[in-house]
């Protein structure tokens, strides 16, 4: 039971670091798409 609450909340953590990392991505890309967007 445990180990399943452990699963689910790494989930959620995995998901957070994807949007996290998205964010991220589309921020360097649009940054080299106009450098003058700061």
């Amino acid at each position: 039971m445990g180990g399943a609450r452990q699963r689910h909340i790494w989930c959620i953590e995995s998901e957070v670091r994807d949007k996290v990392y998205m964010n991220t991505y589309f921020e360097a890309i649009i940054s080299n798409l106009f450098p003058w967007v700061e």
